[in-house]
């Protein structure tokens, strides 16, 4: 029975996994929303536009990366719209491949008598499907971004090549600052030289654009981009699809005031859980950690931002064939069904997408985030 089930999974995971794979290229190929942000950015430095910030220009669909992104983007805009969009799908599955083997490499690293592998691969696949479909009908630029993390994760961790690995996460957080939690990880497992390469690097990579455009030019650049950072009058800002803690509550209150405090509270909460777990030295829950702590703090946290828990995923569900804790259990079910079962295909549209509107996907967060404390919790202090 064991055997029958471990190869249905197996099974189920390669005919599920090759189907996100070819949609991220087929999906993303066929609509135009985020890419062609990323594209219309790249034509407006060819022509020497610099007012790349302004709403008013492009509407809700506008540019909201670094400086230096642009620079990133600008050869996207050497071909046409649709040859580019192609493109950048076309890399967006492969390094969906990629990523996946990275996470798994990394967790037989920390897990090296691993069971139920194929179990592991197909629960992950069903917890992370939705906001890979959804990073591939945007064309989005967010599993690019996991992947250079989990890579420089691989560099240190498995290569030992740290001053490499400083590399690959200096580029994403050149682009979007958020990846730069991972240094959290380089900091507190005393991965110093990774630590500086990857400070140094991005401070480097930062400075790119000085070059490029001039000194007022960029200067002027990154004030508009931490303004229009700050920025919530547009439509999609509110809209349910953002599951950050701050809409969330302000959903359920309808009180900004209150919303704006308690997600501070997340953000002061974040960095204590992040001790415990060092204290614990388990460095499978620190490096997942600095993924989950991404949608955690963040104003902003779309659907497809869910695909930086492919690791977190993959250690969570080894902890499941490993923890016998009866509440951990009951937990990590409930959160399966709330998560999964509770889809427009099966409630309707209505009904699934009000359920999105006060939290599901943040509330499912929340759940994961319990389950990691109670794996610390639960485990004895490893010898450094």
């Amino acid at each position: 029975m064991i055997k029958y089930r471990s190869k249905m999974s197996l099974i189920l995971f390669i005919l599920g996994f090759s189907y996100l794979t070819i949609s991220s290229y087929t999906r993303g190929a066929k609509r135009d929303l985020d890419f062609k942000v990323f594209h219309k950015v790249g034509e407006r430095l060819i022509a020497n536009d610099l007012d790349i910030y302004n709403f008013k220009k492009d509407g809700i669909f506008s540019y909201k990366y670094s400086p230096f992104a642009a620079i990133v983007f600008q050869p996207l805009a050497f071909t046409d719209l649709k040859t580019a969009q192609k493109i950048w799908c076309f890399f967006n599955a492969v390094l969906l491949i990629f990523s996946f083997y990275l996470s798994w490499l990394i967790l037989k690293y920390y897990y090296p008598s691993i069971n139920f592998s194929n179990e592991i691969l197909f629960l992950t696949l069903i917890a992370t499907a939705r906001p890979i479909l959804n990073n591939a009908m945007q064309a989005n630029i967010n599993l690019y971004l996991y992947f250079l993390m989990i890579l420089s994760a691989w560099l240190s961790v498995i290569k030992k090549q740290q001053l490499l690995a400083g590399l690959p996460l200096a580029l994403a957080a050149s682009i979007k600052i958020v990846p730069l939690s991972l240094i959290g990880f380089f900091l507190f497992t005393k991965r110093f030289k990774a630590l500086f390469s990857s400070v140094s690097i991005t401070v480097i990579l930062s400075a790119i654009p000085f070059l490029y455009f001039g000194t007022d030019e960029t200067f002027q650049l990154f004030k508009d981009w931490t303004t229009i950072l700050a920025d919530k009058n547009h439509d999609p800002y509110f809209k349910w699809t953002n599951q950050s803690s701050y809409v969330v509550w302000l959903h359920i209150l309808n009180n900004d005031d209150i919303a704006s405090i308690i997600h501070k509270l997340h953000v002061f909460i974040a960095f204590p859980i992040f001790l415990y777990l060092v204290y614990k030295n388990n460095e499978a829950l620190i490096l997942s950690f600095c993924f989950i702590a991404i949608l955690l703090v963040s104003p902003v946290v779309r659907i497809e931002y869910y695909v930086m828990l492919i690791l977190p995923f993959f250690v969570i569900h080894q902890e499941l064939f490993l923890n016998s804790d009866k509440l951990w259990r009951t937990l990590f079910w409930l959160r399966f069904v709330f998560s999964y079962f509770l889809g427009k295909f099966l409630i309707g549209k209505y009904a699934a997408e009000m359920i999105s509107y006060y939290g599901q996907m943040y509330w499912g967060l929340v759940i994961l985030i319990i389950l990691f404390i109670l794996c610390a919790i639960n485990i004895k202090k490893e010898k450094a």
